[in-house]
Formats: structure tokens, sequence, C-alpha cells
């Protein structure tokens, strides 16, 4: 875990302050996430307006910072230990000062290291990619998702939470994906008629660096067979932005 300045690009020197832009990077396996803000966790809540020093052996929450909030939005994105795989959750504001969370959204400090840490590549810095709405094609063969947003490139890649899509760039406001088999995604659906729900991210493809869209995917089988017959339906504009397949 490593502080980040105004930028969002540079390690910044010092103590970790809850409240602050942190950046988390697996080093053995050169993953990292998007910048998150840490929060300290009292109880199942995590007290938003905290700014005193990070302390070894803390629970902390991460929350993702969102590239655009609607007037009026209360829902806020916390990184989540979902049975062993890493998602998003989407949490309700309580009140101004705290958020209630799930187990799953706290996190331990363990230990705690100076370290210095810059990005390498092409570029100097990563432009994060921002993700406005969610189309079907459907007069395609196979059903196929666009997004459409701003500062796309053809290093983004669409993935369904760990599942990655075959993605082609149109241009710098569209990509568009393959929509995988509900067997890819829930190899053991057969037999259950439960909405199944995935979040949308965009990955980039050099460094795996993933990138949250706010979006939501959603699968409803309609009958007990191996085959889904679909039928496609835009989400309310005032919940997270969601696309539904029945």
């Amino acid at each position: 875990m490593y502080a980040l300045d105004s930028d969002l690009e540079t390690a910044r020197s010092g103590f970790i302050n809850y409240g602050q832009v942190v950046q988390l990077v697996s080093e053995s396996a050169g993953l990292s996430l998007p910048p998150t803000i840490i929060h300290k966790c009292e109880l199942a809540l995590a007290k938003t307006d905290c700014k005193e020093p990070v302390s070894q052996l803390h629970r902390v929450a991460l929350e993702f910072i969102r590239p655009s909030i609607s007037i009026g939005e209360t829902s806020r994105y916390f990184l989540e230990n979902d049975h062993g795989k890493v998602a998003i959750y989407e949490a309700k504001l309580d009140d101004v000062d705290s958020v209630s969370l799930p187990d799953g959204c706290f996190w331990t400090i363990l230990s705690a290291a100076k370290k210095n840490f810059i990005w390498t590549g092409d570029e100097h810095g990563v432009i994060f990619p921002t993700c406005e709405e969610i189309l079907i094609i459907v007069d395609e063969e196979e059903p196929m998702i666009e997004l459409v947003g701003q500062n796309f490139t053809n290093e983004f890649e669409i993935w369904f939470d760990s599942v990655p899509l075959k993605t082609t760039f149109l241009n710098s406001r569209r990509l568009r994906g393959l929509i995988p088999s509900l067997n890819d995604i829930k190899p053991n659906w057969r037999g259950q008629l439960d909405t199944v729900s995935v979040h949308v991210n965009l990955v980039l493809k050099r460094n795996a660096l993933c990138v949250a869209t706010g979006m939501l995917f959603k699968f409803t089988p309609v009958e007990l067979t191996e085959e889904c017959a679909f039928s496609y339906e835009a989400g309310n504009s005032n919940d997270p932005p969601c696309v539904q397949i029945n």
C-alpha cells in the first residue's frame, strides 16, 4: 500500500492518515488496483470523517474513487473479499460520517514499511477511462456489450468480474465486448433461477491495472435448461447503471 500525491501517480513520503488516497500494489504479481481512499473501521462501520494516522493491526476499509458522482447519489463503492474473490461492494450512505459494511470489506494492516513507487511504461501516467452508458448490440450473430465513455484506448479490455471479454476497440469513446456464456460466469447455474450480477471493469492489458466502471451486468435464467433465451433491459438511471439479460 502506497500513499499517493494529488496527481494520483506519485508516491508520497511520510505517514498515511485515514482519508488519504492510497494505491494497493502486488510487487510479486505486478498487479495494482485503482486509487482508493482508506477509512478507519469501528464495529461494522467505516468512519469517513477520521483523519488520524494509520497504525498496524487497525481494521480499515478501502473506498474506490469515482470519476463522477451525480447530485443526490448516495451509493459508495468499496473493495470486498467475496468468498476469496476481489469484488466491489455497493454501500448506502448511513449518515454523513459513517458507512455500514459487511465483513468482507474490512481489511487489517499487518505491517508497515517505507517504499518509493512510481509508474513505469510508455506513458507518463495512466489516464483513467470513464464509462457513461452500456449499450447492447443485438443485430449480430452473438450478443455484444458496448461501453460508451471517455479516454478508452486499445490497451483496455472489458471484464465481467474475473472473466475477460473478447474486446474490440472502436474509438476513444466506445469499446465493444462479446458477452460470455453464463457458464463462464457461474458454471453451476443450471437448475437455478436466481439473477447473477457481475461488475463491469476495465483492465489495462500491459500492467493488469483494474478500473471499476461502477456498472453492473445481470444474467437471469428464465428456464431450467442448458440454454438461456435472452432479452435485454437497461437499468434505472437513478440506480448504479446496469444492463439486465433475462
